[in-house]
């Protein structure tokens, strides 16, 4: 998973899907890409097998509506847009971050991979936030698609209406292969 930061405007990009261009994307950031000097124990996803995750799941609302159609009917709004392909399935989110946050994300292993089962389909959890606030039971899951193989998991504030994308759950291997998920390449500008 490619995560970038610029910490010149306090903004970042988090590419849930493969880029096209992932090989020049990659050359280009060389020398932005995070290293052991930055004091951090180590880059990695953490994956976990815990079938307990989804009872935390199922304490989250469900939406009947897909994520594209409640964000145009004004569910919620995103500070910036999320990119969605073609048939809905968000390929990459922008986000406010500064630097320290992101150290500290990074620090705290708050990007994981938990694999569990779900109505019999093998599931992929990958958190964008500490665990507290990823399963915090007003956060909201929206399907991706209508076949309901992807959602993402919205924290939205009651008062401003702002959704913060906290996770991706999914079990679709072509869009969100985990191969490239669990590969970190974190960017800091």
């Amino acid at each position: 998973m490619i995560i970038t930061c610029d910490s010149s405007v306090n903004m970042g990009y988090i590419y849930l899907q493969k880029p096209h261009n992932y090989l020049k994307l990659r050359r280009e950031r060389e020398g932005d890409l995070i290293s052991y000097a930055e004091n951090l124990e180590y880059h990695q996803i953490p994956f976990v097998q815990d079938e307990s995750v989804l009872d935390k799941l199922l304490h989250l609302k469900q939406s009947p509506k897909i994520y594209s159609h409640a964000y145009r009917d004004g569910e919620f709004f995103h500070e910036y847009q999320s990119d969605l392909d073609s048939e809905g399935y968000v390929t990459g989110i922008e986000i406010s971050l500064r630097k320290e946050s992101f150290l500290t994300l990074l620090q705290k292993n708050s990007f994981r991979c938990y694999s569990f089962s779900w109505d019999d389909n093998s599931m992929r959890l990958f958190t964008l936030e500490e665990e507290d606030i990823v399963f915090n039971s007003q956060n909201i899951l929206y399907p991706l698609h209508w076949n309901r193989d992807s959602f993402l998991i919205i924290d939205i504030d009651p008062i401003s209406r702002m959704g913060r994308i906290r996770g991706l759950l999914t079990s679709n291997e072509d869009r969100y292969p985990s191969l490239y998920l669990l590969q970190p390449l974190f960017f800091l500008k």
